[in-house]
């Protein structure tokens, strides 16, 4: 899904002033769509829910939606089930929740290889 539309797809979440749900679920979000992920969130200041399941996630992808969150004073619901995140996306993770207090519950991961993770603030 991201490579022929993500061009249109980012610069629409940019400019975003209405879109407060967002479900990118069974699309690949590698690492350079991630990145770009990373960079939409940092700036977007409309979307409440970011649902990312079953999205071929790993660790790096993992890594650069968090740095975008370390901002984002919006996003209250993250869902990552069902993704290849590992003990490093989940340090990350688990870092935004300590140092965000705008992400509110339910950011979680399930289904993931070796963690079954439910964090709730």
């Amino acid at each position: 899904m991201f490579k022929p539309y993500y061009p249109h797809i980012s610069t629409a979440l940019l400019n975003n002033n209405s879109v407060t749900y967002l479900n990118l679920s069974n699309n690949t979000v590698d690492k350079n769509n991630a990145y770009i992920l990373g960079k939409i969130l940092f700036s977007n200041t409309t979307l409440k829910n970011l649902v990312l399941e079953n999205s071929k996630l790993k660790d790096l992808a993992v890594q650069h939606i968090t740095e975008g969150l370390k901002s984002n004073n919006c996003l209250s619901y993250l869902s990552l089930g069902s993704n290849k995140i590992q003990i490093k996306g989940v340090k990350c993770i688990a870092n935004i929740i300590v140092g965000n207090n705008t992400i509110k519950p339910d950011i979680y991961t399930k289904y993931n290889p070796n963690y079954n993770i439910y964090c709730y603030k």
